[in-house]
């Protein structure tokens, strides 16, 4: 077929015949997020696709559920409406209480690293540890507004998250929340710099040789430790993943910044990475650069999603429900599987 043929007359045919095939037609025209963009704008709404049938997952009221957990090779791109304003007062009540909980019930500890860099974390337990049993480990980075030496400010909504009632029922793991004693990543240039990328800093190192000690000290599941964060905690959690591709079972983070030079290593963890298109601290476009650089990653994992006129925030509709949590212990590492990838 002349390639300047395919598309039109005979082409048209092609494509039809693959897409009915497999599917990989509309996934390919959907994955571009200008298109998704721009049928919402337009008020259409994705419909629930034939019983037995549909590859793309659907949206709608009240609010989106978490992405497929399928390693392997997945590449989305989803545009997220804003909610209704009744649904989003609702979400940031479930934040505020949930900033509200004790921080008692995270334990103090402190780490000095080989290094000597010296941090003190908190630590939450599972509620019961039966003999012989293992549980997840999630490591939770915070932003540059939370750095200091007190084990206390760092305390967020974030961390608790992970101590809401439900969350500790339904996914039992331990958490732990280092406080950075000074920046966890440096940026190469401002937010308007179209090539901006981020830099580890010796506390970001501190942080995975505690989760090591941890391992090794506490019933940790190896298979199943995860990382996420927001702002400089969202750029750490990218560059964990580069830094130790054999250690994270999958990634989240929210409105970062990464380095497209690292997408071989980070492809060896799924990543489901959120931003908001409002944010003017850290521009959606410079982690939308990691989206398109592990698409050029054979076999990568990675997933995103981009909230309509939100600024720089972690989503309240993701804080309110228990789609992160789902989402990373849907994923497993198991020993060996973290060699870093060939990217094109």
């Amino acid at each position: 077929m002349n390639p300047d043929v395919i598309g039109i007359d005979t082409g048209m045919l092609l494509l039809s015949a693959e897409n009915l095939r497999t599917g990989r037609v509309w996934a390919w025209f959907m994955a571009n997020p200008e298109i998704d963009g721009a049928l919402t704008r337009a008020g259409l709404v994705r419909a629930a696709p034939p019983r037995g049938g549909g590859r793309l997952p659907v949206r709608g009221r009240p609010g989106p559920r978490a992405p497929p957990a399928r390693d392997g090779g997945l590449h989305h791109y989803e545009f997220i409406a804003p909610p209704a304003p009744e649904a989003d007062a609702r979400n940031r009540g479930v934040v505020k209480a949930t900033a509200a909980i004790a921080t008692n019930l995270f334990e103090t500890g402190q780490f000095t690293a080989p290094d000597g860099v010296v941090l003190n974390y908190r630590l939450l337990r599972p509620r019961a540890i039966p003999a012989g049993t293992r549980h997840p480990l999630v490591l939770v980075l915070h932003g540059s507004g939370e750095i200091g030496a007190d084990n206390a400010t760092h305390m967020n909504q974030l961390p608790k998250y992970w101590a809401r009632d439900e969350i500790r029922r339904q996914y039992p793991a331990y958490v732990v929340v280092p406080q950075f004693p000074a920046r966890s990543v440096e940026y190469t240039g401002p937010a308007t710099d179209a090539k901006r990328a981020a830099t580890a800093s010796a506390p970001l190192d501190a942080a995975l040789a505690l989760v090591d000690r941890l391992k090794a000290t506490l019933p940790i599941d190896a298979e199943r430790v995860y990382v996420t964060g927001f702002s400089m905690g969202g750029s750490s959690t990218w560059l964990a993943a580069a830094r130790r591709p054999d250690l994270f079972a999958a990634a989240v983070p929210f409105a970062g910044v990464g380095d497209e030079a690292k997408a071989g290593a980070i492809a060896a963890t799924p990543v489901w990475a959120v931003h908001g298109n409002a944010d003017t601290v850290n521009v959606l476009r410079h982690q939308r650069a990691m989206f398109d650089a592990l698409s050029r990653c054979p076999g990568a994992t990675m997933v995103f999603w981009e909230f309509d006129r939100l600024g720089h925030e972690v989503p309240p509709m993701l804080q309110a429900g228990d789609e992160v949590a789902r989402w990373l212990f849907a994923h497993r590492k198991p020993a060996g599987s973290g060699q870093a990838r060939t990217c094109f």
